[in-house]
């Protein structure tokens, strides 16, 4: 893998190697190349370029991703072995993509098709994480209403049990959206 030669978008070649960071979120990532002027960093229209980028080097085994404490849905990426053996190049074109000869229809639209589907599917995605967190909220509060009320007990299980075929219905969701989200990341 010594003589492969990996492209990153501008934003992720200049917190990789520019600012050399290691052992952050995406989040970081962002805050680092942009600075903190943002409130909220996971709005950033780089995010999801940024996060769906982080995920496809780990998939390739340059980074790694950990779960820190309560960071579930925020993993933290650590360089592996094999990042210091790949050649990184920074991508200066990003979107701009040149008109193939073959097809009358320009590369270009096809890209840009991809790119708002992709986004389309990153906000559901985002959806559906953000609806898993209520839930999890939920389950602990049904938790200290066992511990609070068990006369309630039974009831309370049977909410849970409804309560919990809801999220997993939800799950099924949000993995089939990362799952066409990362068969387009491929292609």
């Amino acid at each position: 893998m010594g003589s492969q030669t990996v492209w990153l978008p501008t934003v992720l070649y200049t917190a990789l190697i520019r600012l050399q960071l290691n052992d952050f979120t995406a989040q970081e990532c962002v805050i680092a190349v942009f600075g903190d002027k943002f409130k909220r960093p996971s709005k950033h229209k780089y995010y999801g370029l940024i996060y769906r980028h982080l995920n496809k080097l780990v998939g390739m085994g340059l980074l790694n991703r950990r779960s820190v404490g309560n960071k579930w849905f925020r993993p933290n990426y650590v360089k592996a072995q094999l990042f210091d053996e790949v050649a990184f190049r920074e991508d200066l074109l990003g979107p701009q993509v040149p008109v193939t000869q073959v097809e009358q229809k320009a590369v270009v639209e096809v890209k840009d098709e991809v790119r708002k589907g992709l986004e389309e599917l990153e906000a559901k995605a985002k959806s559906y994480r953000f609806e898993i967190q209520e839930y999890q909220a939920t389950f602990a509060e049904y938790c200290e209403l066992r511990t609070d009320f068990p006369a309630l007990e039974t009831t309370i299980d049977n909410v849970l049990r409804h309560t919990c075929q809801e999220f997993r219905f939800l799950r099924g969701r949000l993995a089939a959206v990362e799952e066409v989200m990362r068969a387009l990341g491929r292609s």
